[in-house]
């Protein structure tokens, strides 16, 4: 038992109400940051300054020999020594030794109560977790809360009491991720069937988290079969084929007979669903399930294309994305959120890829009736950014692996990194000695366990630290790419400073103007402008605005930035800075490789505030032209 009682602690109930709530919030902040500062675990918790340092002593007091959560330069970063007893903890095995002080206990024990009864009490749900009704309404609020991701409702009814009132796969998926942890002695399997189930995964090599997915998979849909709870449908937009299905008849046939009854072909698909959220090498895909993915691809491409002029490969990105694509969708589904990326590195390397990603996410969300997490938008960039990359001049699928650790460490490497690039992936090693003299430029990423400067340059470098925790893509992921100036040569600046009281469309309408007196954009350029405001408005962050559409006038990539040092209205909005884009209708693979970076610019400026206010000080279009060039200075 990993909570032991000390002298000096607080009583029982105390800790573990601390260690269930905050100590899973912050674990869970820190697992998805690479390094992360006090106030950002302020923000991301909802937690004070004194409720996390308390947090963080009393961890790792607890966690002594299992992690360690350490500070450096006032920024906590946590550091994984025994990853099997982690993956314990994070699997919620704390939360079965909480008791009715915990909040998320008594929530967990009122979703259980009214998935058993056709009506509960509240004075009866107060007086069994020993707590006041004024504590249990305050609960049930937050349960409502929590009810709205899955599509639930709770539904109070005179004289009769609550009931929850949603599909069956839903409620199952709330049972499984909020329920069955808190209570483990009533959710057990027989030897037998465990052992069947680690049979099951060692065949098919699933992860150890994806087990444990699968094991409380089956003991809720066991359990809820035996409350006269079924699934009667199958699930919309669920992939789940695999190429070979007698393992899984095998353990299917060894359930049905422990449980004495049969499972539905839909019971079935949802029992396996952990099975198919991860990269898994066995899943297949049918000529009907692959129109069906191409379908919402085009979908999600479309929006791209609406907000970015763009040309894209759709069909080759398509053929490389499309296994990511399935199980992304599976996970958006079953509400599993990946945990294998850190976020603040990719928004801050890859602003443009983040930006497709984002849309490209928001358009499947829509699709499949779910909000993506963060993570996934990270995910999904990296393959962008690496097809981005490709397309510029990066020829080959090839991963190089810089290490002169033992054969077992690099084994150890390479799988890690599969299982996120795919396992069609060509990986190549390199020693430290034969790393000084290679040339990487060839290559999609580097992983490194050594620092790389001398001898790469366009090529994403991910530092290899901590590997053992499981999560080494949260250590260094730094983009070192092309050089850090770009050539232009194919854009023409022009700039003002806006020292008038005028209206954001104002501004942008002799913007315009100007640009037609001069005979760069076509006739139409100012109405297709104003209609695209009309309809998505600009892209504005950080009091930066980006309004842009095509250009039929010039085969260059026309760049009009005006500055305005008092702040201007737009919307809710304060803009600083609009950088107007004319974008050639038909572009060269040169102007679309300048474009592509030019979209990377405008989106870090949109991000950074000393970038933008070194655009502030410029007074010339001879100034903003080197500024472009060289990356933000002048």
């Amino acid at each position: 038992m990993l909570v032991e009682k000390q002298e000096d602690s607080l009583r029982e109930g105390e800790v573990f109400k601390v260690l269930v709530n905050r100590w899973y919030q912050i674990l869970n902040t820190l697992i998805l940051s690479q390094s992360i500062s006090i106030q950002e675990l302020c923000q991301k918790t909802g937690f004070s300054r004194h409720n996390i340092k308390t947090g963080i002593q009393m961890l790792n007091d607890q966690l002594k020999g299992i992690a360690r959560i350490q500070a450096d330069l006032n920024n906590y970063q946590i550091v994984i020594l025994n990853q099997n007893k982690f993956d314990q903890i994070m699997d919620g095995s704390l939360k079965g030794q909480s008791d009715f002080n915990s909040s998320t206990k008594r929530i967990a024990y009122v979703i259980k109560s009214l998935l058993e009864k056709d009506y509960v009490l509240i004075d009866d749900l107060a007086e069994r977790t020993d707590v006041s009704r004024g504590t249990m309404n305050k609960d049930l609020r937050g349960l409502r809360s929590l009810l709205k991701e899955y599509g639930i409702n709770l539904q109070g009814t005179p004289n009769k009491g609550l009931q929850l009132q949603g599909e069956e796969f839903d409620l199952r998926l709330l049972m499984i991720q909020h329920v069955i942890d808190y209570f483990p002695e009533q959710f057990e399997l027989s030897d037998e069937i465990e052992q069947t189930l680690i049979n099951l995964c060692n065949d098919l090599h699933i992860e150890k988290a994806n087990y444990s997915l699968l094991r409380k998979s089956l003991l809720v849909s066991m359990h809820r079969i035996k409350h006269n709870a079924a699934i009667q449908s199958a699930i919309h937009y669920y992939y789940n084929r695999i190429i070979d299905e007698s393992r899984l008849e095998h353990f299917f046939y060894e359930v049905e007979t422990e449980f004495a009854f049969s499972l539905s072909q839909y019971e079935r698909e949802f029992i396996q669903f952990p099975i198919y959220i991860n990269h898994f090498s066995q899943i297949e895909i049918t000529e009907l399930d692959e129109q069906r993915l191409a379908n919402i691809f085009n979908q999600m491409m479309a929006e791209i294309q609406k907000e970015y002029y763009v040309e894209i490969d759709q069909s080759r990105l398509f053929q490389e994305l499309k296994y990511h694509l399935m199980m992304m969708m599976n996970r958006l589904l079953f509400h599993i959120q990946t945990t294998d990326i850190f976020i603040d590195e990719i928004v801050n390397s890859y602003p443009f890829a983040y930006k497709m990603a984002k849309v490209a996410l928001e358009a499947l969300g829509n699709i499949v009736g779910r909000v993506p997490p963060e993570t996934e938008i990270s995910y999904l960039a990296i393959y962008f950014e690496l097809f981005l990359q490709k397309n510029l001049q990066i020829s080959k699928r090839h991963v190089a692996i810089v290490s002169s650790a033992s054969v077992g460490i690099r084994t150890l490497i390479k799988q890690q990194v599969r299982d996120i690039i795919g396992s069609d992936a060509m990986i190549v090693h390199f020693t430290e000695e034969e790393a000084r003299r290679a040339n990487f430029d060839e290559y999609y990423v580097v992983f490194s366990t050594i620092p790389l400067e001398h001898n790469v340059k366009h090529t994403v470098v991910i530092r290899v630290t901590n590997l053992f925790s499981g999560n080494f893509l949260k250590s260094e992921w730094m983009k070192l790419s092309k050089s850090s100036s770009v050539n232009f040569s194919n854009q023409l600046f022009y700039f003002r400073i806006i020292n008038d009281s005028l209206t954001y469309k104002q501004i942008l309408e002799q913007m315009v103007q100007q640009l037609a007196l001069n005979g760069l954009v076509d006739p139409d350029f100012e109405q297709r402008m104003a209609e695209r405001e009309m309809l998505t408005n600009s892209f504005y962050q950080n009091g930066v605005a980006f309004p842009h559409t095509v250009n039929l006038n010039s085969d260059k990539i026309i760049v009009s930035v005006a500055t305005s040092q008092e702040p201007i209205s737009l919307g809710n909005e304060k803009i600083q800075v609009i950088i107007l884009l004319a974008i050639p209708e038909a572009m060269s693979d040169e102007v679309e490789t300048e474009l592509l970076a030019l979209y990377d610019f405008i989106f870090r400026i949109m991000g950074k505030s000393l970038i933008k206010q070194k655009l502030l000080q410029i007074k010339n279009e001879q100034e903003l032209s080197r500024y472009f060039q060289l990356g933000g200075v002048f």
